[in-house]
């Protein structure tokens, strides 16, 4: 089978598509996906499907559904079995376009650390050819869907990321220029975005442009979220004011080094007021913050 969730839900068998039937059907199916291999019980089910008011005949709706999909899928209708007090959709490695884009995007990550910036773009960019559309797009509305989207977005927004990395570890930093307004115009708060921006245009011989762009996300981040540029873009800043050398290189700062952009670490905490207040308002807005020091800093 050929399952996918990066777009509608589809199943496509033996050069076929799999009628999934009604939406509510296809919730069902959908749900199981979302945890190929595990057992999601039948309450766990019924409280996804209908949040809120249960009608006293989900339960009986419910096993209509699976019994219907299972019908559908034919030869392989003992993949979605019943396991104790729920079910359980089975996949084999890669059937699912979800595990596909993860694995590209796990080989392109590694490819490009061990400076295989072709490999790693080649990679990348079959891993986002995967997407056709939102994450389970027709089926958008059904609450259980939202930290499914929320995670495979983040994952396609760093796919993204790495593989400008790529094109400007290939010199490619006047292609990436206007792909990477666009997707800083659509995510204002993503700083690493702004990074790649300002050093493409700085590659580009627009210097002044690259450090308004600076200015803008700088304002971005203080009236929405209070908090000032990270260290990684107000380092970039000085190197361009400064015209540093290592900019023209082929080489875009990478994903892999943010310990490099940590400040040097005093023998104590006395002046670290600005470090202290900054921690406070990352914390408002995270959920998880790695403080890096010597013992005890934790």
């Amino acid at each position: 089978m050929d399952v996918r969730i990066l777009g509608s839900v589809e199943v496509h068998q033996n050069g076929g598509t799999v009628d999934l039937g009604p939406p509510r059907q296809r919730a069902v199916f959908a749900r199981l996906l979302i945890n190929p291999g595990e057992t999601v019980s039948v309450d766990r089910l019924v409280d996804d499907l209908w949040p809120g008011d249960v009608p006293e005949s989900a339960h009986n709706m419910l096993h209509v559904y699976l019994s219907k999909l299972r019908s559908a899928l034919g030869d392989d209708r003992d993949r979605l079995a019943r396991d104790g007090s729920g079910y359980r959709l089975d996949l084999r490695p890669n059937e699912l376009d979800a595990t596909r884009f993860t694995q590209l995007v796990a080989e392109g990550r590694a490819a490009l650390a061990r400076g295989d910036a072709e490999g790693a773009r080649s990679l990348l960019h079959e891993a986002l050819a995967t997407w056709r559309g939102p994450v389970l797009a027709d089926i958008a509305d059904e609450s259980f869907v939202g930290p499914e989207t929320a995670r495979l977005e983040e994952m396609r927004l760093v796919a993204l990321e790495l593989r400008v990395v790529a094109d400007l570890e290939l010199g490619r930093h006047d292609t990436v220029v206007a792909e990477l307004h666009d997707l800083v115009d659509r995510h204002p708060l993503r700083e690493r975005l702004w990074e790649l921006l300002m050093l493409a245009l700085y590659r580009c011989g627009r210097q002044a442009e690259a450090l308004r762009r600076y200015q803008l996300a700088r304002s971005h981040l203080v009236e929405e979220l209070g908090i000032v540029a990270g260290p990684a873009l107000q380092r970039l800043e000085d190197q361009i004011l400064n015209q540093d050398p290592i900019l023209d290189g082929t080489q875009a700062p990478s994903p892999s080094s943010a310990l490099d952009t940590l400040p040097r670490p005093r023998t104590s905490f006395v002046g670290r007021e600005r470090d202290l207040d900054l921690a406070s308002q990352v914390l408002r807005n995270a959920r998880l913050v790695t403080l890096t020091g010597p013992p005890g800093s934790g």
